[in-house]
């Protein structure tokens, strides 16, 4: 398809979307509004960032910015490639891949790096266009109540526009998706189905409940079983052709601390969101924060339980954000001290190791939501959900749910038995043995 041609379906789309979409609620095109317009993004921080009245002058240079630098092309790609956010995701994205494909890709496509040779025509007509709906969206932006998530519809535009013109470009037929949790998912597929791209989205072994319910897609992979449940009461809202099964995409990194021993017998761990420091950065959640609540709530339960059980120790595992730097990561140890005043506290020594290679430090996890719980279990140790507080859609429908804890009396029944449980009755009791990774 010729460049032009394709640009200008893009921009029909784009310009169906933003005025038709709100009321074709049934339609890929309203579901595109729907994710773009009122569900959340994590790219979206700071203080108050949703009633910065600047923030679509902001978005609007960002976009600008990025049209003018598409000059070099670099990205060399073949027929099958894969798309993500951040560049530093590449190593760990490539080799599973690999390893679920048997063979390497060549060449990727990554938000925060896209370039595309495009003539100074194209970034011409771009720019024009760019400056004709900005007015448009600083005037309905003074009156949204998200205006940063407004605004940064200008700059998804832009992003697009540049992979379904790269993916074009260079000829790539399948394109796999790592990061389909952002809002501009729907509007991505809808550009590459015209430009001829079958899109596969590869989802983190998250409940997919949160940010999976209006998909467009040729193919939707599970990385973990749940998952599967969970698409039973969604897929109304999915434009998908068909489905598959994949292992985590962690499973490579994680098959070298499968569980070949016993784990400290005296430590629980808890395996943190950083929420404390979430709210300190301005980082928003979910549902105006409530998935916040759930691991506050969480952390509270898991104090009442140690301050009876002080035969345990509790070994805090830190979310990344909590270790990013040595500020942050003595900051971290003060919080947790004081927060479980009265229990014996222990950190890992080492800030920089990740939390899958500290499994067998504890013989029983505890998280509200985390995937690296669900790691776990893939490595053979026993771990527990506890998202107090949460309506029932996590894991709901599947044999996970049965290690989830709602409230606080579930929690201590949950705690107790999973205590009393050896590894493997643990998995055999709660039917969890799909989680655990079995060599062939």
């Amino acid at each position: 398809m010729t460049h032009w041609r394709l640009h200008i379906q893009f921009q029909l789309i784009f310009l169906k979307v933003i005025f038709f979409g709100r009321n074709r609620t049934n339609e890929p095109i309203g579901w595109a509004y729907q994710k773009l317009f009122k569900c959340h993004t994590f790219r979206v921080v700071g203080e108050n960032p949703e009633g910065d009245f600047w923030a679509v002058f902001r978005y609007c240079k960002r976009a600008a910015v990025l049209i003018l630098k598409q000059r070099s092309g670099a990205i060399s790609l073949d027929s099958t490639s894969v798309y993500f956010h951040k560049a530093k995701q590449e190593k760990a994205i490539s080799e599973y891949l690999e390893l679920v494909l048997k063979r390497r890709i060549v060449g990727v496509i990554c938000r925060d790096t896209i370039q595309v040779k495009m003539p100074w025509v194209w970034r011409f007509v771009m720019m024009a266009q760019l400056m004709l709906m900005t007015p448009f969206f600083i005037l309905i932006g003074f009156f949204s109540k998200r205006k940063s998530s407004f605004g940064l519809v200008l700059l998804q535009w832009v992003e697009n526009n540049l992979v379904g013109q790269i993916a074009n470009t260079q000829h790539v037929r399948r394109l796999y998706l790592f990061g389909g949790y952002e809002n501009d998912q729907c509007l991505t597929g809808l550009f590459l189905e015209v430009a001829g791209v079958n899109l596969t989205l590869v989802p983190s072994p998250n409940p997919i409940k949160n940010f999976y319910k209006q998909v467009v897609a040729n193919e939707f992979v599970f990385t973990c079983p749940f998952q599967r449940k969970e698409w039973e009461d969604i897929k109304g809202q999915w434009n998908v052709l068909q489905t598959q099964n994949w292992p985590l995409p962690e499973a490579k990194k994680l098959i070298p601390f499968l569980k070949n021993g016993e784990a400290n017998p005296r430590q629980i761990s808890f395996m943190s969101r950083g929420v404390w420091l979430r709210k300190l950065r301005g980082v928003h959640g979910q549902k105006s924060n409530l998935d916040f609540l759930y691991e506050e709530n969480c952390m509270e339960a898991l104090r009442d339980f140690l301050l009876i059980h002080q035969e345990f120790r509790l070994l805090i595992l830190p979310h990344p954000m909590e270790r990013m730097s040595m500020e942050y990561w003595e900051q971290t140890q003060i919080y947790y001290r004081q927060f479980f005043e009265g229990i014996e506290v222990v950190f890992p020594n080492d800030p920089t190791l990740p939390s899958y290679q500290m499994f067998d430090q504890s013989f029983l996890s505890i998280a509200s939501i985390s995937s690296v719980n669900i790691e776990r279990l893939f490595c053979g140790y026993k771990a527990v959900f506890a998202p107090i507080g949460a309506e029932h859609e996590f894991f709901s429908g599947s044999s996970l749910d049965q290690v989830v804890a709602r409230t606080r009396e579930d929690f201590v029944q949950l705690l107790e038995r999973a205590i009393e449980l050896s590894e493997n009755d643990f998995f055999a009791h709660y039917c969890l043995e799909e989680y655990r990774y079995k060599p062939d």
